[in-house]
This record gives structure tokens, C-alpha cells and sequence, in this order.
């Protein structure tokens, strides 16, 4: 019997999968794909998904990513890309492009470089914004990554297009902006994203992107993204940059990419650095002043007490 059942089994088998593989569904069978494929935008398509793909990208997402998102970016997600991710990766979002986003570029949105989007990389990932994308991420993908996305990644989304992102720049949306994507998103990268390009990210953006952003992106998160490490852009998780790479898309990193972290940044600081030692520095020299008090000492006055 339990040969008879196996072979009845096998032929079922062979027809389950003939029936999968219809033609049914097939790329000429696009139509077939419901639009609420296309928007799910997943992984694989991560990488397909570029910045033309951005409209196509569903609309809830795209307007679901506001500059209160990147506040939403927070430091836990800084691993993944975040300021609180990545896309998400607002001021608030610091570690995910702010120190508390850190660089996962948006805690919560994690790789998905958007909770719940995740590779499928949501407003906040920007549409070029999947792992495999993360390279493809770049300045003409720019209007699609708004300042508040981040990687969207901006300063005030930071990490997951933040830390944790590294160069891919989204911690949560890994799959376009993977930490292999990293690179792609290179410190030469970094100045290329500077303050004054938030104003030139182009209109529709710039009011998700808005200077009150920028100065989200707070001093506190720039400790952790430091600016040595902002032209690395994320040491090793740089290319990984999800979440849990936060570290690869690290405050350190935040430096390199954040023009307000610049100015935390300042050569002023090396200069006041170094007057207060300077001067501190001089008691050996007050001795030495002292020096001249032993002949004083042995003047004709002091001989004369010393000698009564």
C-alpha cells in the first residue's frame, strides 16, 4: 500500500508543479501581476527598483514617508541604516542618519529600510533604495530619495541610509541599499551630499526634506557618526548596512555624511583644542621666573640679617 500511495503521489507532484509553471502567469502575463506586486516591490526587485521605478513605487509609501518619518528613524534602527532608517532617516532618526538612528538609517524600519517594507523598501527606502540597489543609489536617484527617506538618507535621516546601511545607505531597506551596496555609496559620495544639496533635492522634496531636518540631525548623533569615519561611510557593515549593521552604517560614518555633523566637525575645534594647553602648560617656565629671586636673596639686606 505504501508503494501504491507513493507512486499515486509522485504523478500528483509532477502535475502540481505543471500547474504552477503555467504560462499563466508570465512576464507577457505582466497584466496578470496585480499592481499590488508591483508595490510590494520585493527584494528581487530591489535591485530592478531604480529611481524611474519610484513612481511605481506605491503612492501610501511614498506619502506615508514625511519628514516626521525621519524623526521615526531612531538610533535602534541606526544599525540598519538608520537615523531611524535610512529612508526614514530623519534628524530624529540620527543613528539611522543620527546618532540615535544610528546608522541603520532608521531603527524600527530596520533593513526593510521601512518596518514593514523592509527589501521592499518603502517611501522612506526611496525606490532605488533596495539592497542590490544600494549602489544604484545615487544623486539622480536623488529626487526619488528625498531628504527625509534619506536614501532616502539624509542628515536627518542618516544611518540606515544610515549607519547600519553604510554606503548602500538604508539599514532598513538592505536589499537596495545592501551593505555590498555600501560601497557604492562611497565617502567621495558622502561630500557630494552636502547641506546645500538638501535645498537643491528638488521642490517636491524639499518640503519632506526641510532645514528643520537637517538640524534634527542633532550633535548628539554626531558623536556617533563621527566624521573620520563618514568617508568610509561605514567601516566593514558599510556594504551590509541593515539594521543589525547599524554598525556598518555607523555614527561614525554620520560625519562623512552629514553636512550639519560638518560643522560639529570644525576646525575650530583643533585651535581651541590647543590654546588652553598651550598656556596651561607653563608652570616649568614659572619656576624658572623664580630663578631670580636667589640673587635678590643674597643682597646686601638679606647678608646682613643672615649674618645677625
Amino acid at each position: 500500500l505504501s508503494i501504491s500511495l507513493s507512486l499515486c503521489y509522485i504523478p500528483s507532484r509532477h502535475k502540481y508543479p505543471s500547474r504552477l509553471q503555467g504560462p499563466s502567469y508570465s512576464p507577457s502575463q505582466g497584466p496578470s501581476y496585480t499592481p499590488s506586486q508591483g508595490p510590494s516591490y520585493t527584494p528581487s526587485q530591489g535591485p530592478s527598483y531604480t529611481p524611474s521605478q519610484g513612481p511605481s513605487y506605491s503612492p501610501s509609501q511614498g506619502p506615508s514617508y514625511t519628514p516626521s518619518q525621519g524623526p521615526s528613524y531612531t538610533p535602534s534602527q541606526g544599525p540598519s541604516y538608520t537615523p531611524s532608517q535610512g529612508p526614514s532617516y530623519t534628524p530624529s532618526q540620527g543613528p539611522s542618519y543620527t546618532p540615535s538612528q544610528g546608522p541603520s538609517y532608521t531603527p524600527s524600519q530596520g533593513p526593510s529600510y521601512s518596518p514593514s517594507q523592509g527589501p521592499s523598501y518603502t517611501p522612506s527606502q526611496g525606490p532605488s533604495y533596495s539592497p542590490s540597489q544600494g549602489p544604484s543609489y545615487s544623486p539622480s536617484q536623488g529626487p526619488i530619495y528625498t531628504p527625509s527617506q534619506g536614501p532616502s538618507y539624509t542628515p536627518s535621516q542618516g544611518p540606515s541610509y544610515s549607519p547600519s546601511q553604510g554606503p548602500s545607505y538604508t539599514p532598513s531597506q538592505g536589499p537596495s541599499y545592501s551593505p555590498s551596496q555600501g560601497p557604492s555609496y562611497s565617502p567621495s559620495q558622502g561630500p557630494s551630499y552636502t547641506p546645500s544639496q538638501g535645498p537643491s533635492y528638488s521642490p517636491s522634496q524639499g518640503p519632506r526634506y526641510t532645514p528643520s531636518q537637517g538640524p534634527s540631525y542633532t550633535p548628539s548623533q554626531g558623536p556617533s557618526y563621527t566624521p573620520s569615519q563618514g568617508p568610509s561611510y561605514t567601516p566593514s557593515q558599510g556594504p551590509s548596512y541593515t539594521p543589525s549593521q547599524g554598525p556598518s552604517y555607523s555614527p561614525s560614518q554620520g560625519p562623512s555624511y552629514s553636512p550639519s555633523q560638518g560643522p560639529r566637525y570644525t576646525p575650530s575645534q583643533g585651535p581651541s583644542y590647543t590654546p588652553s594647553q598651550g598656556p596651561s602648560y607653563t608652570p616649568s617656565h614659572k619656576a624658572r621666573n623664580r630663578e631670580p629671586l636667589g640673587p635678590s636673596f643674597s643682597s646686601p639686606a638679606a647678608e646682613r640679617i643672615m649674618r645677625q
